[in-house]
This record gives C-alpha cells, sequence and structure tokens, in this order.
C-alpha cells in the first residue's frame, strides 16, 4: 500500500510538471500494485489481463502483435474450408483450380477482423451463407477481439505520442 501512495504522488508531480512518459510510468507502476492489493479476485484479474494485453494501455506491440496473430492464424483454417471446396466465393468459380485459396482466405479473416468496413458482406456474402457453425463462431470471435485490440492498440498510439 505504501508503494501504491508513493507511485501516485510520484505521478502527481509528473503531471504538475508536464512530463506524460513519467506520468503514465508512474500510472503503470499504480496499476501494478492494484494488481496485487484489489480485494475481489476479479478485479486483480481484469488489471492483470489489461497489463498483459496492452502494458495499461502504453504498449503499441501488444495489440499490433495480437491483431497480426488474430488476422493470421483464423486465416489458415479459412484457407482448408476454401481448399477444401466446402465454400467457396461466388466469384472464385470463375477462376480455374481455385490456386489463391490461401489469399481469399487472408481477405476473408481480414474482413471478419475489422467488420466495421463492410467487406464481409460486399465480398464475402455467399460464403457466410454456405459456412458451417464453427466459420460463424470463429469470425465472431475475430470480430470482438478485433474491436478490442484495435482499441488498445489506438490507446497505446494516445498515450505514447501524447503530448501537453
Amino acid at each position: 500500500l505504501h508503494n501504491k501512495n508513493a507511485y501516485r504522488k510520484l505521478r502527481q508531480v509528473a503531471a504538475n510538471q508536464h512530463n506524460p512518459e513519467a506520468e503514465h510510468f508512474f500510472l503503470r507502476q499504480e496499476m501494478a500494485c492494484d494488481a496485487v492489493l484489489k480485494g475481489d479476485w476479479l478485479s486483480r484479474w481484469v488489471i492483470r489481463l489489461f497489463g498483459v494485453v496492452s502494458s495499461y494501455g502504453f504498449s503499441i506491440g501488444r495489440p499490433g502483435g495480437a491483431l497480426l496473430a488474430l488476422w493470421f492464424v483464423p486465416s489458415l483454417f479459412y484457407a482448408v474450408l476454401f481448399k477444401s471446396g466446402a465454400v467457396m466465393p461466388v466469384w472464385a468459380s470463375y477462376v480455374s483450380a481455385y490456386p489463391e485459396a490461401w489469399l481469399t482466405a487472408m481477405g476473408f479473416s481480414f474482413s471478419n477482423l475489422f467488420s466495421f468496413f463492410g467487406l464481409s458482406g460486399r465480398h464475402f456474402g455467399d460464403v457466410w451463407n454456405d459456412a458451417p457453425s464453427w466459420v460463424h463462431f470463429l469470425g465472431g470471435a475475430q470480430t470482438v477481439f478485433g474491436f478490442i485490440f484495435l482499441f488498445f492498440l489506438g490507446l497505446g498510439l494516445r498515450n505514447r505520442f501524447r503530448l501537453k
């Protein structure tokens, strides 16, 4: 508890001196103390998860890497699905032997990850109609986690390049 109070006072001193990097450093230390000292297990778990995923809102690499992994790993599953021919976009049937299953899977994964762009319905609507339930579940999970990691990436960019 004494460390948390010390970090809070140091953070206030850094804020008064208009030093945002030091201020955020001491905020991260204060949050790490909260991850240990908070009363209930749920609060501690959420604070620790926030620290791991985004370094308490300061990291750019962690959420960026998570977004890349969330784009790349499901595209492997989608590529197998497209290569098997069980589900195929209508426009792909015009291409002989459908050699670009991997590129289509990466595009489908990107459209799920950033569904707010509206690419899924426009370019992959026929895939969604014929897709098995696990594709719907994986696509939904990509959308939810993609939004969360994109938020953490924006938060990290904001905190990293904040000027006072």
